[in-house]
């Protein structure tokens, strides 16, 4: 019998390594509680010099929908750990940050569209589990073998409503609101259209076949042609004592309020409207010559007086809600350009900055309209044609779809996945030894063979994991128990593992890029290594030793993935680059890969609190069950875990 179970064994080994083949790796979870079976440990001896087979089996769910990032206790979305963040802009995944213009697929969306993806985890897994020892050294030791496979349902399920495939959606980023025009001489108004836009998407809108940005920030040395300008017609102005003295055309009234544009302040995310937000509102007054009037007109109040002169927008672009400024021409703006002449940091500061930017029309005031009839005026215009928002609002119409739809368009998509198949098994060699009849050691080498499989990574973030992606593993380790009474024992164990080298496909992350998993596909080299510590405290009841519960501790470090490109550089999903804007003359933009970015929050570590009780039905069957918290760690879910089966000795 002995030798039939000892072949059988050497089978099992040998039909897990037949069944290898590649996964993804990048396993960010905690070890399985119940792959050894029960966590109790009972002081008996087996009879005579026979061999002993052990089998259990064991049921376990487990889910995370948080994940400490720093260490400690604090919390942060799971997704934090996929992508290094659970916020960010998607051009935060581009060579530098960057979305250039002169690109072969460039959308303006890409520059303005901010990802908040949610997700959350959850697994099922049947464990089968056996263990054949066999006693040595006169009975104070034996030898053994044991093996595990589990059977596994993952599931990553994507909770965040936004990012729906689509064509062209600007809702954030534009809005087309009805006004009133008073008109003159009267109180009462004519229905009409205004148009507002965020200064980021402004700038990401392209203008002329040499794909120059629609919105030209300006350096202020020569106000009269480098001040700040839409389509190449200046928006911005001089005033100087409440007086336009910009020296324009002599139909200056008009020209003006057709031409240059107010900047008020909304955050990211919400929509100003029109007349509530801002209560402060741009108004140019008709007058002859070159001389208009700007002011400011609160529509807070019923009737309305021309209030303050409209304040210079900050260089920095740092401004104040409520208020209105215009672009002075004598101001330098470019340092809030989106170039690669900028750092990233800078460049990140300044989007946020400009994505809180609108830009609004003037309104033509009429001066014969009563000062008392203000209040009828409540209105915005300067979209007529010719003027700089009619010039922003139809170059909208470059863009026809959205930024989810585009990454689709890539072979990428945020989806929901789930699958169900044998994990990868995990195969040990131990020696038993009792030093005394209270204390008892273990040493133990063993290996985790890949069976799991997995689709591709690259084409979804949310691509469940079975295994460990292809990688074998190998470890040693040791146990030491120790029973000072009949009614409790203590259990304290340490082991060891290396993930061997195995080449994935993975997402390509650029130099300059902030954020990983969102990149053409490449193949990587990838290994790391870890280390779990766990003791055990081991209580039996104190008239029956067929009951006993067990309260541990379990503490998991992580190593740093070690990943290694086998590329040094390749083309971004922006295509190929395009000077002046001509095919044909566009030439390959492949850019230099950075794998430091892929290892970032890859070293974590984890602080588990276990527990469990077991009831041994007969002298052959026992039944547990127990659970799991990770209650602290660092780049890890926020894991909870309960399991319950059965134990059986022959």
């Amino acid at each position: 019998m002995r030798k039939r179970l000892l072949s059988g064994i050497v089978r099992l080994v040998g039909l897990t390594c037949a069944l290898t083949n590649a996964a993804v790796a990048g396993d960010l979870r905690t070890p399985w509680l119940s792959e050894r079976g029960p966590l109790r440990y009972l002081f008996e001896k087996d009879p005579g010099d026979e061999a002993t087979v052990r089998v259990w089996t064991a049921y376990a769910s487990r889910q995370a929908a948080r994940a400490f990032k720093k260490h400690g206790t604090a919390t942060e979305e799971l997704t934090s750990l996929i992508f290094n963040k659970s916020d960010f802009r998607l051009t935060e995944a581009f060579p530098n940050s960057l979305i250039p213009l002169d690109t072969e697929f460039y959308n303006p969306l890409l520059r303005t569209v901010h990802l908040h993806p949610r997700a959350e985890y959850s697994e099922s897994t049947f464990t089968l589990g056996l263990s054949y020892k066999y006693p040595v050294n006169e009975n104070r030791g034996c030898v053994g073998v044991r093996a595990s496979v589990p059977f596994r349902r993952i599931e990553m399920q994507r909770t965040d409503q936004s990012g729906v495939r689509g064509g062209a959606d600007l809702q954030d980023v534009l809005t087309i609101q009805p006004v009133g025009v008073a008109n003159s001489g009267t109180t009462t108004a004519t229905a009409q259209e205004t148009v507002l836009m965020r200064m980021d998407f402004a700038e990401a809108l392209i203008q002329s076949s040499n794909r120059n940005s629609a919105l030209n920030l300006g350096t202020g040395n020569n106000p009269a042609t480098t001040g700040t300008s839409v389509g190449g017609n200046l928006i911005s102005t001089v005033v100087t004592g409440g007086n336009v003295v910009d020296g324009r055309s002599a139909a200056a009234a008009t020209q003006l309020t057709q031409q240059i544009l107010a900047v008020i302040q909304s955050p990211e995310g919400q929509i100003p409207r029109i007349p509530n937000a801002p209560t402060n509102l741009a108004v140019v007054t008709s007058s002859s010559g070159n001389n208009s009037t700007l002011v400011a007109k609160d529509f807070s109040a019923t009737n309305v007086q021309p209030t303050t002169d409209l304040t210079i927008l900050p260089a920095s672009g740092h401004v104040s809600s409520n208020q209105v400024y215009y672009f002075d021409q004598g101001t330098n703006y470019s340092a809030l350009l989106d170039s690669a002449a900028s750092d990233v940091k800078t460049r990140m500061t300044n989007q946020a900055i400009k994505e809180q930017l609108w830009l609004v029309p003037f309104t033509r005031e009429n001066q014969s309209i009563a000062l008392t009839n203000y209040a009828s005026d409540q209105t915005i215009l300067g979209v007529g044609a010719g003027s700089s928002m009619k010039i922003l609002n139809d170059l909208t119409s470059q863009i026809t779809e959205n930024a989810y739809e585009w990454l689709h368009d890539r072979g990428y998509d945020f989806q929901s996945d789930w699958r169900a198949r044998v994990g990868d098994i995990d195969v040990q060699l131990f020696y038993e030894h009792d030093f005394n009849d209270t204390t008892v050691g273990e040493i133990m080498v063993g290996a985790r063979v890949p069976v799991s499989d997995s689709d591709d990574f690259f084409k979804n973030p949310y691509t469940v994991r079975c295994g460990n992606g292809g990688h074998w593993e190998g470890h040693v380790g040791g146990d030491l128990h120790w029973q000072p009474s009949d009614m409790v024992n203590f259990n304290i164990g340490a082991r060891y593992v290396y993930v061997f080298e195995a080449t994935e496909m993975r997402n390509a992350t650029f130099q300059g890029a902030t954020v990983k998993n969102i990149g053409p596909r490449l193949e990587a080299d990838i290994d790391w290594q870890y280390v779990v510590l766990r003791a055990d405290i081991n209580a039996f009841h104190p008239d029956s030793d067929t009951l006993s519960g067990v309260v541990g501790y379990e503490f998991m470090w992580k190593g740093q993935d070690n990943v290694r490109f086998k590329v040094a550089n390749m083309q971004s999903w922006l295509g190929k680059q395009l000077p002046l804007g001509v095919a044909a003359n566009a030439v390959l933009n492949e850019q230099p890969l950075d794998s430091s970015i892929m290892e970032q929050n890859t070293s974590s570590l984890s602080h588990k609190v276990r527990f469990e009780c077991s009831l041994r039905a007969t002298d052959y069957c026992e039944l547990f069950a127990g659970g799991s918290y990770v209650f602290a760690g660092k780049n890890i879910p926020q894991e909870i875990d309960a399991h319950a089966g059965f134990h059986i000795t022959y």
